[in-house]
């Protein structure tokens, strides 16, 4: 299994590229992800161990900030009466 800045080295042979924004990356697509659903969508594997503090903080932002798109999208599209 791979550490954390190994993880990473692989994601940039792969394409993506760090964002201005902590914890997030642009696909080769030019998507932002997380750095965590960029590794699950290239299957790439590392030792959760590694994994410090600010990724569990931002990994937690990121499913907060996604939670409260769909709950807003959901929202708006309710039927008004």
């Amino acid at each position: 299994m791979l550490t954390r800045p190994e993880a990473s080295k692989e994601l940039k042979k792969r394409g993506y590229k760090e964002d201005e924004e902590p914890g997030i990356w642009l696909s080769p697509e030019g998507n932002k992800l997380a750095w965590f659903i960029a590794l699950q969508r290239e299957s790439i594997k590392f030792d959760s161990k590694t994994w410090g503090a600010e990724m569990t903080r931002l990994k937690y932002e990121w499913k907060e900030k996604k939670r409260l798109a769909k709950l807003k999208l959901k929202n708006s599209t309710k039927p008004q009466i």
